[in-house]
């Protein structure tokens, strides 16, 4: 069924998440019976101090809880994260310097249905891909990150300056007017066959290993999100990064499916 018994729409949500070889996963899951957000937390480099006592696992945990509060209020999607920015800043107590360039941040990607449409909030680079009923795929991507100045590896230096500014990138951290620079839309849930949610743990399939969007859909239908990232890995192993960066990184996917009523 595509609605509850009370007649609200549901969505149905299959997913999985894994934390990279020998590490602590700072990418966080929620759903809901007609939501899920998808978090990827940013991991600050050896010896930076972000100004604050908590660590990343908590940003995307706090950061989650307080958009599963709000989720089901009749907002926009952008009043809806911008609401858990200012109560996750709340969170975090005098004990935290919030003006701090290094203060914890992560992305953050939102499905929701309302009715008979899918709504959705892209911040920063978890992207979500929309497999429409005639086949194609529309993918939903915030590359802002990837098109600052000076090329990869970017000096923290430019990363601290041009953080949740005009013209560099926007994540959840410590300005809630961030929320407003999200893309953001929505689709009639009939045209919908299925919408993946990815962190980049995952996306390096198309941007480094050269699958499709198309193929990795594929295997969300197949084979499901847990297919998936030990997808990721293997090809990790195999290939490596082709610049660098992390050989391994925290991956989630999700898979959803909005079907009609009938």
């Amino acid at each position: 069924m595509s609605y509850d018994r009370r007649g609200r729409p549901v969505l149905h949500v299959n997913h999985a998440t894994t934390a990279a070889p020998g590490g602590a996963n700072e990418d966080y899951l929620v759903t809901g019976p007609a939501w899920i957000a998808v978090l990827d937390g940013a991991t600050a480099p050896r010896g930076v101090d972000s100004g604050c006592v908590h660590d990343v696992r908590w940003l995307v945990r706090t950061l989650a809880m307080a958009v599963a509060a709000r989720i089901e209020e009749p907002w926009p999607l952008t009043r809806v994260l911008d609401e858990a920015i200012h109560a996750t800043m709340r969170a975090h107590g005098g004990g935290c310097d919030l003006l701090n360039p290094d203060s914890p941040s992560a992305t953050i990607a939102i499905v929701r249905r309302t009715g008979d449409h899918v709504d959705y909030l892209v911040l920063c680079d978890s992207p979500i891909a929309i497999r429409r009923r005639d086949g194609s795929v529309t993918v939903v991507a915030d590359d802002r990150l990837d098109h600052l100045p000076g090329g990869h590896p970017y000096r923290l230096e430019l990363i601290r300056s041009l953080r949740n500014q005009p013209d560099g990138f926007w994540v959840a951290s410590t300005a809630p007017h961030a929320a407003a620079e999200a893309l953001t839309g929505s689709v009639p849930v009939a045209d919908v066959t299925g919408i993946g949610m990815f962190t980049d743990g995952v996306t390096r399939l198309v941007e480094w290993y050269g699958r499709s969007w198309e193929q990795v859909l594929d295997t969300l239908t197949e084979r499901g999100p847990a297919s998936l990232l030990a997808d990721v890995r293997e090809a990790e192993l195999a290939y490596g990064p082709p610049r660098p960066a992390k050989v391994h990184d925290d991956a989630t996917a999700a898979w959803i499916l909005p079907i009609p009523a009938t």
